[in-house]
């Protein structure tokens, strides 16, 4: 059973709801072309296949997503110079080093000086 799962702001409430549709989003009309830039920054590949697994069909505000992948500080770095219209950052805090996460975010809010994009910190490391 094919579905798309679809996060459309109400008219009404301004409050964003879920709704399940099965048509082929590809040919519908009614749906933007641009997609949401996510980047994925995680030293594991699994944790990249596991997250987009779970968000592949994820369409938001009319727009699907248009998954980056990261898998080192530098690579996270390079990207984010060639992407400044990323939306929202999947970010590991420990990879190579203990705090190649953090440094990443320093990067982006004190030398990009991006104050709009949205990162989630996300880590496997108790403490």
């Amino acid at each position: 059973m094919d579905r798309k799962i679809i996060i459309r702001d109400t008219q009404d409430t301004n409050d964003d709801i879920l709704q399940f549709y099965k048509e082929d989003l590809q040919n519908n009309d009614d749906f933007s072309s641009s997609k949401w830039k996510l980047l994925i920054v995680d030293d594991e590949e699994e944790v990249h296949n596991v997250t987009k697994l779970a968000l592949q069909d994820l369409i938001y505000k009319r727009r699907p997503i248009n998954f980056l992948h990261a898998y080192t500080e530098k690579q996270a770095i390079e990207i984010l110079k060639e992407n400044a219209d990323i939306s929202l950052i999947l970010l590991d805090i420990v990879m190579e080093e203990d705090n190649s996460g953090l440094k990443i975010i320093d990067y982006i809010r004190n030398v990009m000086k991006n104050i709009f994009v949205r990162i989630v910190i996300r880590t496997g490391q108790p403490g």
